[in-house]
Order: structure tokens, then sequence, then C-alpha cells
């Protein structure tokens, strides 16, 4: 099966970053793959499947279970990617069925390099709009210290916070005592509460491919028993 981005589906977070690496980098330029908009939900989809990655790698050290987020656009705006993962239900009659959790993003950037702060971005996303869904942040560039307990503070401080939770997520590669290792990213929460942890891409239950794709039930209904594991699956890049 082949078909470009489309609501309905969800990959695995391994799935997703091989075709960003694969297909995505290796065949456009870097300054289209960043600023050509029919690039954004495909920039906004790797986002997602590092933010699924963490939730997967989180829900092993709290439970001890390999819990797998899928990644996948939304039905609806203003949610610009959903990570979900399954949860088994038993159905009247005693059959087993698989309900859909959802976890709904809104997505910005932070360039740095071109003058945005954290903070600011963060407060453009501070609307009535964005009520209840996390807000995450991919912040790049030059900085010369880590500014993440200022934002923090500063969101203390504000008198409405609509998101649910806000989130900065930011390639990690060294503090002043410690190199990560490669191709790690470093996500920090800044509301409701603080709170860090670190996923590298090389990390096969984090970034799993197992199964690789999934599509809903036909009727769109959230608890359902054709889950479907869709097997063999080429994402196709958009047309530009």
């Amino acid at each position: 099966m082949r078909s470009e981005l489309v609501p309905g589906v969800f990959f695995s977070p391994g799935f997703y970053m091989g075709f960003w690496q694969d297909i995505i980098l290796k065949r456009y330029p870097s300054n289209v793959v960043l600023r050509h908009i029919k690039f954004q939900k495909h920039r906004e989809m790797w986002i997602g499947s590092i933010l699924a990655a963490s939730q997967t790698k989180l829900s092993k050290s709290a439970t001890g279970k390999h819990v797998q987020f899928f990644i996948g656009l939304p039905e609806d705006e203003p949610s610009d990617v959903d990570v979900v993962f399954f949860e088994e239900k038993m159905l009247p009659g005693g059959r087993k069925a698989s309900a859909l959790n959802r976890l709904n993003f809104q997505i910005t950037r932070c360039s740095l390099d071109e003058g945005e702060t954290l903070l600011g971005q963060v407060l453009k996303k501070n609307k009535p709009a964005y009520k209840g869904l996390i807000v995450a942040v991919y912040q790049y560039g030059y900085r010369a210290d880590n500014q993440l307990e200022d934002v923090y503070r500063a969101l203390q401080k504000e008198k409405v916070i609509y998101p649910s939770q806000i989130v900065c997520v930011e390639l990690a590669e060294r503090t002043r005592s410690v190199v990560f290792t490669k191709d790690t990213f470093g996500l920090s929460q800044l509301y409701p509460k603080k709170g860090s942890n670190l996923v590298n891409l090389h990390d096969k239950e984090a970034f799993f491919r197992n199964p690789d794709v999934v599509k809903r039930s036909p009727d769109h209904k959230s608890v359902g028993t054709d889950w479907k594991d869709l097997g063999a699956f080429e994402l196709m890049p958009p047309q530009i």
C-alpha cells in the first residue's frame, strides 16, 4: 500500500523517522524542507515522532509495560498532530477491543538564530483556541545559556495558561559537564510542572517499528475490533 499523509493512518515513531531521514532529507535541500509550505505537516509529524517515542519510553519506565505510541494527522484542527496509543477493552459478550487514546499536540518552532525566543513562541500559543492541547515547541539555533528555568518561572506568573501542557523539544548535544550521545533529543516540560527526559534515535524500543502503520476503523469509532496493521506501506513525500 502507498499513500501520502492522510488523517486516520498512524505511524510508529521508527517508521516515520526512517521516512524522514531516508526520503525527505535525502531527496530535498534542507532549506526547502525547513521552509516550504508543503513540508509543514511533515515537519510537524517529525516532531510528533520524537514525542511519540518519548511517551513510549516513559510508559516503560512508569509501568514496566511497553505501551506503543503512534503518530498521525488529526481529523480536525486546532491539533497539528495526534500521538495515540491503544488500550485493551472488553465489549459486551466478552469480545476484546482496542480503545484509541489521544494526546493532541499543537506544534510550533523557536529559531534562536532568527531572534525568536522560547517564551515568546509559547505565549503566541497561549490562546483560548488551544485550550486543553499540549503545545510542543521545537527549539533550535545557538544559545549561550539555558533559559528553560526562566521560561518556567515566567509562565507561573501568567494569569491564565490555556494549553494543558507545554514542552520544549531540542537536540541535546552537551551541558557544562555532560556530552550526550549523538542523535539525542531533550524534552523539557515547562507547564504545569517542570520535568525532563531524553530519547535517542537509536533506541529501538522508543523508536519501534512493529507494527509500522495502523489504520483506524472505517466507522471512525474510538473503540473497535478492527484496527488493522497495514503491513508493507510506502509513505509518499509531497509533490513540489
